[in-house]
């Protein structure tokens, strides 16, 4: 039985897998612009939307009294002093963060030298 060759020497299949390699490549640079302007349109999207925020404030008297209760409509922020509001809630959660894990440190010292103290008087009874 006679069977044809088919294989092909080294050098040709290094230049195919090149060729391929660089297809691929070619396929990945298209989907990471691709992607990159998805991403540029969401931001922009993003900040050109403005969060329209309406509260309303119900004042209550006791109950069953004979006054009508008072509906105060809160005043509409503007999307700027949103945002400063925001950044001050931002700053005002980090300080209160770095607080709170100061006061965990202090609790966590404070509770190792209460149990070497415990440890400490069980050892000498």
């Amino acid at each position: 039985m006679s069977s044809k060759r088919t294989s092909t020497t080294p050098r040709e299949n290094g230049k195919v897998n090149e060729s391929l390699l660089k297809a691929r490549v070619k396929e990945l640079e298209a989907e990471v612009a691709h992607l990159k302007h998805r991403l540029d349109e969401l931001r922009k999207a993003k900040n050109t939307t403005v969060m329209k925020r309406e509260r309303e404030i119900v004042e209550v008297g006791t109950p069953f009294s004979q006054r009508e209760a008072k509906v105060v409509a809160a005043r509409k922020s503007s999307p700027k002093e949103d945002s400063v509001s925001r950044d001050d809630k931002d700053k005002e959660m980090a300080e209160l963060r770095l607080k709170f894990a100061a006061e965990m440190e202090e609790l966590k010292r404070q509770t190792e030298k209460v149990i070497t103290v415990a440890v400490f008087s069980l050892e000498i009874y």
